[in-house]
């Protein structure tokens, strides 16, 4: 069996130097979080802010493909609802990933 084709998480990983360096320049604790981006094969659009911060203050350079995923997830319109792609977690933690528009969407219908 093949291994999966690198996504922009694995290069935004490397470009760190691990799950644990990523996790610590962007101020976590715990790898949790990263590795939960790392599962999914994404990035929550609300968390690039600080992906990008933490490369800036590490001196990190990223690859034009985690550049490039950074500023599609910001083209998202203001006020729009959440997609299934960039919607944040509305615990906060690093469970799964859960889509606060569709709740919203669902409490008004009723």
């Amino acid at each position: 069996m093949e291994d999966a084709a690198p996504t922009v998480v694995d290069a935004l990983i490397a470009a760190f130097g691990g799950l644990t360096p990523t996790a610590r320049a962007l101020g976590h604790k715990h790898v949790t979080t990263v590795d939960g981006w790392r599962r999914s094969g994404r990035v929550p659009s609300w968390r690039w802010p600080e992906v990008l911060a933490g490369a800036k203050a590490k001196g990190v350079g990223l690859p034009e493909a985690v550049l490039e995923a950074a500023r599609l997830s910001s083209q998202q319109p203001v006020g729009a609802e959440p997609s299934d792609d960039s919607a944040k977690r509305e615990s906060g933690g690093d469970g799964p990933a859960v889509d606060a528009g569709k709740e919203s969407a669902a409490a008004r219908a009723a």
